[in-house]
């Protein structure tokens, strides 16, 4: 069976499931697999929203799982506005994460002048017992990055320049994998950075996707060219120049964006971090 018909069907056995449920009243397929442009890949997961009240009910007792087919694995999970989910991979290697909203949820849907971000790239109505897929408005065409203020972006700052300095002391005293463990959160702030930069060089309604995800599209190229440099093996010496090349970009970025969006820049404290790197790298 190809993964096209792998797809159909259990589209076909959620629907034809949830059409028995009283209790859920809305089904909608959003994420990758319902994206208007840069659809997923064909391992690309559903991500499905089970508009019901009776959540509860799912989670515990989770036969109604194996109705869709081979369940290989299932964890719970909270999603980003901190609603319940089952995120489950079936034989075949298709994910499907089952996210529960609150009925209260559609009437709210049909009252917003738009959208909220989760709709704003695609979606699809895949069963409506409440009449409501006409009168929900119309999708944005991208979610906007909120310009964060003066106090927010000297926080990131403060919140870098301080790991950098950590993740420097630590493989200074040989501790490798207390560094490798802190690096993605340096990773992380570079991507936020990335995100704010773009942003504030053209608008902040310019289309940056979250997670990183597309980033060769939307960031600036220089950004792009420095990525694979701010990875390394598991060695004290190529961790130590991958984070001077992650902090070097960040300074970079982090510079222009203050400069665009009138942000005042610690370029002292910058200067007395990288020192303190590179005076960890030569011992």
């Amino acid at each position: 069976m190809s993964n096209t018909e792998t797809i159909s069907d259990m589209k076909h056995r959620i629907i034809n499931w949830a059409a028995t449920r009283g209790d859920i009243r809305l089904v909608v397929l959003v994420g990758s697999r319902a994206h208007t442009e840069s659809p997923g890949s064909k391992y690309a997961d559903m991500d499905i929203l089970l508009f019901t009240d009776r959540y509860d009910v799912y989670f515990g007792d989770r036969t109604w799982m194996g109705d869709f087919g081979e369940l290989l694995v299932c964890i719970e999970g909270r999603t980003a506005g901190n609603d319940p989910e089952l995120l489950a991979v079936y034989k075949g290697f298709l994910g499907v994460d089952f996210v529960f909203i609150p009925v209260t949820a559609i009437q709210g849907l049909k009252a917003m002048a738009e959208l909220p971000d989760i709709f704003s790239r695609g979606y699809s109505v895949w069963l409506d017992k409440e009449g409501v897929a006409a009168r929900i408005p119309r999708q944005k065409t991208f979610p906007h990055r909120q310009k964060p203020d003066e106090a927010d972006f000297q926080d990131a700052l403060k919140t870098f320049l301080f790991g950098t300095y950590y993740v420097a002391r630590v493989l200074f005293q040989q501790d490798l994998w207390v560094a490798k463990a802190r690096e993605s959160g340096l990773r992380y702030a570079v991507l936020q950075m990335i995100e704010w930069h773009a942003c504030a060089t053209h608008d902040w309604s310019w289309d940056v996707w979250h997670m990183g995800k597309y980033i060769q599209n939307w960031a600036d190229p220089k950004g792009i060219e420095s990525l694979p440099e701010l990875y390394s093996g598991y060695s004290i010496k190529e961790s130590q120049q991958a984070l001077l090349q992650m902090f070097e970009l960040f300074e970079v970025l982090s510079g222009e964006t203050a400069s665009l969006a009138g942000f005042s820049f610690p370029s002292e404290t910058f200067e007395e971090i990288k020192a303190f790197v590179l005076l960890t790298m030569e011992a």
